[in-house]
C-alpha cells in the first residue's frame, strides 16, 4: 500500500511539471507574438491630423518633373485643352495632339484621300481630247486648227511612233529623230521672228507644236514604206512627196496663223518646212 501511495504521488507531480512546462511555453510563443505585433505596427505610418500637412516620405524635386501637375491633377489640364500626360493643346481640346494618351482620339487625321489626288495625265500636262483634236486637224489637209494651245505631248508621241516604225525596219533612229526635232524647232524659231522683224513673235513653244504635229503624213509615210517592195521605188517617191507637201503644207499654215503679220511671206516660210520634212523622209527611207 505505501509503496502504491508512493508512486501515485510521484505521477502527480511529473504531471504538475509538464503542465507547468507547458505553459511556460505558451506564454513565451505569446510574447513573442506581441512583439512582433508591436513591430508591425510600429513601421506603419500613422495618418496626418486634419489641418495638418502631407508627410513626405522622400524629397521630390516637383521642378525637375514640369509634367508632374498633368500627372497629379488631370481634370485642370483637360479643361485648357493640354493633353493629360504632357502632349501638347489640341485643336479639338480635351487631349493633346499626337499618339499619347491624352491625345486628341476623337479628331480623325487629316491626310489626302487617294481619290481626291488629280489624274497623272492631268499632272504631267497631258490632255488626250486635246492631242485627238490637233491630229484631226492635221488629217483635214485644208483645214487650219487653233494652234493657240502649244501641246508638245502630240509631236513627242509622233517622233516615237516614227522611230518604232524605222526600229521595225532594222533601223535604230531614235537619236536623229529627236534631236532633229529639237534642232529644226530652233531653227525654224530664229528664222520666224527674223523675218517677222518687229512685233510680237511665236514662242518656241508654239512653233515646236505646230511642227510635231504637221510630221504625222511622214510618220505614216514610215509606216507604209515597211510594205513596199522597194523604199527608192516610184510608188515610194510618189507617197513620199505627198507626204512632204502634206506636212509643209499644214506646218506654213499653222505658222501663218500663229503670225497674221508675216501673211504675204508663204513661200518664204514654206520652203524652210520642205527641207524639214524631206530630212525625215531620208530617216524613213535609208
Amino acid at each position: 500500500m505505501a509503496n502504491g501511495s508512493r508512486d501515485g504521488t510521484r505521477t502527480r507531480a511529473s504531471a504538475s511539471a509538464k503542465g507547468s512546462r507547458r505553459l511556460e511555453r505558451r506564454e513565451n510563443v505569446e510574447s513573442v507574438e506581441r512583439a512582433r505585433v508591436a513591430c508591425d505596427m510600429a513601421q506603419i505610418p500613422q495618418p496626418a491630423p486634419q489641418g495638418g500637412q502631407n508627410m513626405q516620405f522622400m524629397d521630390f524635386n516637383a521642378a525637375a518633373y514640369p509634367n508632374y501637375q498633368a500627372y497629379s491633377n488631370p481634370q485642370a489640364t483637360s479643361s485648357t485643352g493640354a493633353g493629360a500626360y504632357g502632349g501638347a493643346p489640341s485643336d479639338g481640346g480635351g487631349g493633346g495632339g499626337g499618339f499619347g494618351f491624352g491625345g486628341g482620339h476623337d479628331r480623325a487625321p487629316s491626310f489626302t484621300s487617294v481619290e481626291d489626288e488629280p489624274p497623272l495625265l492631268e499632272e504631267l500636262g497631258v490632255d488626250p481630247k486635246q492631242i485627238y483634236r490637233r491630229t484631226m486637224g492635221v488629217l483635214h489637209p485644208f483645214k487650219v486648227e487653233d494652234t493657240s494651245d502649244e501641246d508638245l505631248a502630240g509631236p513627242l508621241l509622233f517622233c516615237l511612233i516614227m522611230g518604232t516604225m524605222n526600229l521595225l525596219a532594222g533601223k535604230l533612229h531614235f537619236g536623229y529623230i529627236l534631236g532633229w526635232s529639237t534642232l529644226a524647232s530652233l531653227g525654224m524659231y530664229w528664222l520666224l521672228n527674223q523675218i517677222i522683224g518687229g512685233g510680237e513673235g511665236i514662242g518656241l513653244n508654239r512653233c515646236g507644236s505646230i511642227l510635231g504635229y504637221a510630221l504625222l503624213p511622214v510618220v505614216g509615210y514610215s509606216a507604209i514604206v515597211l510594205f513596199l517592195p522597194s523604199k527608192t521605188g516610184t510608188l515610194s517617191m510618189v507617197f513620199a512627196a505627198l507626204s512632204v507637201l502634206w506636212s509643209s503644207r499644214k506646218a506654213s499654215a499653222g505658222l501663218i496663223h500663229a503670225m497674221p503679220q508675216s501673211e504675204g511671206k508663204r513661200m518664204i516660210v514654206t520652203y524652210p518646212c520642205m527641207m524639214l520634212y524631206c530630212l525625215y523622209i531620208v530617216f524613213a527611207m535609208s
